[in-house]
Formats: C-alpha cells, sequence, structure tokens
C-alpha cells in the first residue's frame, strides 16, 4: 500500500508544482504519472473512442511548460524523499532553468521553491546568469546560499 501512496503523492507534488510554475498547456489537473514507468503524461479526450487515453507530453506542451514540468517533475521526486523511503540521491541540479525564456515570475518561483527543501537531508544547486539582485529580491528571507562568479566560471589555464 506505501507504494500506492508514494505515486500518489508524487502526482500531487508534480500538479501542485505545475500550478505553482503556470503550467497552462494542460490542466495541472489532467497531468498524471504513467503506470510502467512513472513519467509524466497527459489524460486527453479520444474522439474515436469516446473515452480517456494516456498520451505522452512530449510535443504537445510548449518548450517554457516543457521547462516547467521538468522543474516540477524534479523537484517532487525529491520532495517525496522527506515522507517516503526512496532511493533519491537527494540533489537536484538545475543548469540555467530560464533557457526556454520562462516567465521571470515562474523563475522567481523556481527558487523559492527550491529554497523550502530540508538543507539537512537534500540540496538543489542552480546554475543561473540571472541577476544577483533579482535572485534575492526573489527569496527574501528565505534561506539559500549564493555563489557568484564574475566573467565566466570556466575559464582556459594559462
Amino acid at each position: 500500500m506505501e507504494d500506492k501512496d508514494k505515486i500518489s503523492r508524487l502526482q500531487s507534488l508534480v500538479q501542485g508544482h505545475l500550478k505553482t510554475f503556470d503550467f497552462h498547456s494542460f490542466p495541472p489537473s489532467e497531468i498524471t504519472l504513467a503506470k510502467d514507468n512513472f513519467r509524466p503524461q497527459v489524460l486527453v479526450f479520444d474522439k474515436d473512442s469516446g473515452g480517456e487515453i494516456e498520451k505522452d507530453i512530449g510535443f504537445e506542451a510548449s518548450a517554457s511548460d516543457g521547462i516547467r514540468l521538468k522543474w516540477s517533475y524534479y523537484l517532487s521526486l525529491l520532495e517525496l524523499d522527506e515522507n517516503y523511503t526512496t532511493n533519491h540521491a537527494g540533489l537536484v541540479v538545475f543548469d540555467e532553468p530560464w533557457q526556454q525564456a520562462a516567465d521571470p515570475v515562474n523563475l522567481t518561483s523556481l527558487f523559492q521553491e527550491s529554497a523550502k527543501v530540508r538543507p539537512d537531508r537534500h540540496q538543489i544547486l542552480i546554475a543561473t546568469s540571472e541577476k544577483e539582485h533579482a535572485i534575492k529580491a526573489g527569496l527574501g528571507d528565505r534561506p539559500y546560499n549564493l555563489i557568484s562568479f564574475n566573467g565566466y566560471i570556466l575559464k582556459p589555464l594559462d
């Protein structure tokens, strides 16, 4: 029974994050998890059969919603580990999460949601070229550790 509860909780977490990140290609409540691999999918009405069918989201969502879906799924997997026994390593890395020109409000939401994790058990690393003042303003009084670099992080050796 715990496995079913775990899957149900993961789906609920994903749907909640989708709402937070303003996912709009489909109603977040229509996003479910595939029973064979637990990847996000969408329930759509099939005209031919007259019923709902499960469909891989793939190209059905906009590029920015594809990014929001990844944020939601990765954060949800990490959060699931807070209340259930999982094999999650406790680390999530986002490299330039604004790559698909996600709305700045959504990026702020990603920072805020990331700052909610338990630092004694989990860590989220976000590498971004976002302006430092925008990150600080978006996070407000939430706990975080900001490391800034001038110029490129990786540079040729002299």
